[in-house]
């Protein structure tokens, strides 16, 4: 039985709304949970608001016509910096597309990008674009306000 480990986690420490996988519960976890719970945080909605983009009709037969970029998840893990330098390297919709749809958030410079499926938690930061678009694999953090869009 070497290797086998167990965790014991009372019900009413557990939050219902979050995921409950025993997977977070691995002693690393629950130890890395209590040395974060001594450290000073705060919420990120007191840093910057979160966008996403919601129900849009498909694009992907709209790439070829873009002149927009259109950030996606696997732009993220490529590129931490997303700037205009790689703009031929990214699919584009577009800009009346973009407009039209409102389920389609709209980012600008020093914005930040979180991709939320496929390898979720990957970030990015835009630097150097006055405006693109989020796919919905994606969500942003805009309005960064008091702490540096680099660090955060």
């Amino acid at each position: 039985m070497d290797g086998l480990e167990c965790s014991e986690v009372m019900l009413s420490d557990i939050d219902l709304s979050d995921r409950c996988d025993s997977e977070y519960y691995t002693k690393d976890y629950l130890m890395n949970d209590q040395i974060l719970s001594h450290c000073k945080t705060e919420k990120i909605s007191q840093l910057c608001k979160t966008t996403a983009s919601a129900f849009y009709p498909a694009a992907t037969h709209l790439y070829e016509f873009g002149d927009f970029p259109f950030v996606r998840c696997v732009d993220c893990i490529d590129y931490p910096i997303i700037t205009p330098e790689q703009d031929s390297n990214f699919e584009k919709i577009p800009l009346a597309f973009a407009e039209k749809s409102s389920g389609i958030s709209i980012l600008k410079n020093n914005d930040i990008v979180i991709t939320k499926v496929g390898t979720p938690c990957y970030t990015s930061i835009i630097d150097g674009y006055s405006r693109l678009a989020l796919s919905r694999t994606v969500l942003g953090l805009t309005n960064v306000k008091n702490i540096n869009p680099y660090y955060l």
